[in-house]
């Protein structure tokens, strides 16, 4: 699949169309400040054309966005600036509404140590696109839960590597 058809994608032209809508930039102002033609943002908006890397900064500059509070603010960065977007195909039961599909895109990111206890099992909060969303976990106490959450924790800031892409980030700031 080319990535311009990819969701996230989709969802990373959204969020840029909806950050200069919200800024009340209209497309040829942004385009100036890019020195394109206004038909530039417009093809990207409109996904006829593929925004790259080194674009995809410029253009956040030219909305006056920071990259990492980008990143942050659409829910693919922590406040850690830990990566948070990661393909994930699966289901989680949401107390009130059921199942439902996150489908592949933006990973629901666990707020560590944010977890009620409940009559069935615990309610544990998750970060997923800008938003709090709590899931049931049926079946486990909160002890448990805050166990099993250390090791994994512990387990994945062992192996927390230098990361090009967050370096990046990083010192773009």
């Amino acid at each position: 699949m080319s990535t311009i058809h990819d969701p996230r994608y989709r969802q990373l032209i959204e969020r840029l169309r909806e950050a200069r809508e919200k800024k009340g930039i209209r497309q040829e102002t942004l385009a100036n400040k890019l020195g394109r033609p206004q038909s530039y943002v417009s093809k990207i908006e409109s996904l006829e054309r593929r925004l790259d890397i080194i674009e995809l900064f410029d253009w956040l500059d030219g909305l006056g966005y920071q990259p990492q509070q980008f990143f942050r603010d659409i829910g693919w960065f922590s406040a850690d600036m830990r990566a948070s977007y990661l393909p994930f195909e699966q289901k989680i039961k949401e107390p009130e509404s059921g199942w439902f599909p996150y489908g592949r895109g933006v990973a629901p990111l666990p707020i560590e140590g944010e977890v009620k206890e409940h009559e069935m099992g615990v309610l544990q909060q998750l970060l997923w696109e800008g938003q709090i969303k709590e899931v049931l976990l049926e079946g486990i106490t909160r002890e448990q839960y805050l166990r099993v959450e250390q090791a994994v924790s512990e387990t994945f800031r062992s192996l927390n590597v230098s990361n090009p892409i967050i370096d990046l980030l990083r010192d773009k700031a």
